[in-house]
């Protein structure tokens, strides 16, 4: 937490937060605030933290992919903490180092699985070695990580999660720029397998800066009637960071910077057309 504290600023770092379920079974109240200066300790935190009832799975998902260098990612984790991977990276490699199972898989899922695959006519499989843990296949033909694109492994992490079932009802899922590396096809079909997953229990969190995302994220929301919150954040140089909530279920897409950047183009190009 200590990291991401601006430093120079006299100010505390605060955040207040409340967490309750659906049902009414449980309700917490959690505060701190945390120095520039502090590492090991927590100043002004809530009293008591009552226990969940039950275990939350959370993922997280980064803009840049672990299947690659798996291995070596691991092994600059464990020696040297914050040397480009914190432990978001090493919990999403120990989640995808879990041997996939055979089994049911809910059928919302399943058909997931099937339509990430049929994008890129492959996918990815663990190989049980050390030196290659991940390969992709598309028909008779096997490809080291090395020499696969970007896009694809990022579908794979999302399948393998799902075949061995760290992904599944119930799962908290953090994706951060989910169209990274992605043809803008490609990552409305994302968005669609993300929509899905949400039917399935999944509860989804993205931050992203791409126009196709929250466009069809709009358009699935106003065609399933799903509920889909779309929380702007805008920065002003020397001012704090402002917060807006729009809901999405209209399919009207909120005023943000990704909009309006989309909109601003439009007018250049009508502008450059008047003036021909």
């Amino acid at each position: 937490l200590g990291d991401l504290v601006q430093k120079g600023n006299k100010q505390h770092m605060s955040a207040e937060f409340l967490i309750k379920d659906e049902l009414g079974r449980y309700q917490q109240n959690i505060a701190y605030s945390i120095s520039e200066k502090a590492e090991e300790s927590v100043t002004a935190c809530t009293d008591l933290i009552a226990q969940l009832p039950e275990e939350i799975n959370a993922l997280f998902v980064p803009a840049k992919e672990v299947l690659t260098a798996f291995f070596d990612i691991r092994n600059i984790r464990n020696s040297f903490y914050g040397t480009g991977f914190d432990d978001t990276y090493l919990d999403l490699i120990n989640d995808l180092d879990l041997p996939t199972t055979r089994g049911r898989v809910a059928d919302e899922l399943s058909s997931v699985n099937k339509t990430l695959e049929a994008l890129f006519e492959g996918k990815i499989k663990q190989t049980g070695e050390k030196d290659q843990p991940f390969i992709f296949k598309k028909g008779k033909h096997e490809f080291a990580m090395q020499q696969t694109s970007e896009g694809i492994k990022k579908i794979g992490i999302l399948t393998t999660l799902i075949n061995n079932r760290r992904l599944g009802k119930g799962t908290v899922l953090f994706m951060d720029e989910p169209e990274t590396a992605l043809h803008p096809g490609a990552a409305r079909q994302m968005v669609e397998m993300l929509v899905a997953m949400s039917r399935a229990g999944v509860q989804v969190f993205l931050a992203s800066h791409s126009y196709f995302i929250i466009k069809q994220l709009a358009i699935c929301a106003k065609r399933d009637k799903v509920l889909a919150q779309c929380w702007n954040l805008t920065r002003n140089i020397g001012e704090n960071v402002r917060c807006s909530i729009e809901e999405l279920t209209d399919g009207i897409l909120p005023n943000n910077d990704i909009v309006e950047e989309a909109l601003k183009m439009y007018d250049s190009e009508i502008d450059l057309n008047l003036k021909g």
